[in-house]
């Protein structure tokens, strides 16, 4: 498997991506909102889609670049304490998650067997893998991806106004107290 393209992912929905050096330098130059910066992350079929709904697809090209393959297994060799990728990549796994949480396969099963790319494991492995995770993976995704979306958030000059001046406000939605 090439480890820069997570396996399952149908090919129109792969992004034609430019070299990490100008895409990094594409990025820090022009804002998320510019049409350029959509040209130069999507492929004709995105773009097409960009032209009619302009805010799922920029949902989803911040979604691609905040979670891009090799970002995140860089970011699982730093984190994972006894861990380690032998022939399963962590954005592999990430993706066949990705797939099941967004509801584009009902299991995990579903989206190794619908892979467009094979996955170099069996399917026994891969439940093996996400089993074995440890439980501190789970929290610094959660912390990673928030960083990058802060990152997204920064550079658009997106930040709210506190609601209370030296306070950090949380809302608390009473479904969750039950």
């Amino acid at each position: 498997m090439n480890a820069t393209t997570p396996a399952g992912r149908p090919p129109s929905t792969q992004l034609n991506r430019p070299s990490s050096a100008s895409r990094a330098s594409s990025v820090q130059s022009r804002p998320f909102v510019t049409s350029g910066l959509l040209t130069i992350l999507l492929n004709p079929l995105l773009e097409r889609f960009a032209e009619h709904f302009p805010i799922p697809t920029m949902a989803r090209a911040v979604l691609e670049r905040s979670f891009h393959p090799d970002q995140l297994n860089a970011w699982f060799e730093q984190t994972a304490q006894s861990q380690y990728t032998r022939h399963l990549l962590f954005s592999t796994l990430f993706d066949l998650m990705m797939q099941v949480v967004t509801r584009q396969q009902p299991s995990i099963h579903a989206a190794y067997q619908g892979a467009r790319e094979d996955i170099p494991v069996t399917r026994k492995a891969v439940y093996d893998k996400l089993n074995g995770l440890e439980p501190g993976i789970s929290a610094a995704l959660v912390g990673y991806s928030a960083e990058q979306a802060g990152r997204v958030i920064t550079s658009l000059a997106a930040t709210r106004t506190p609601l209370l001046r030296d306070y950090r406000v949380k809302i608390l939605d009473g479904n969750a107290l039950g």
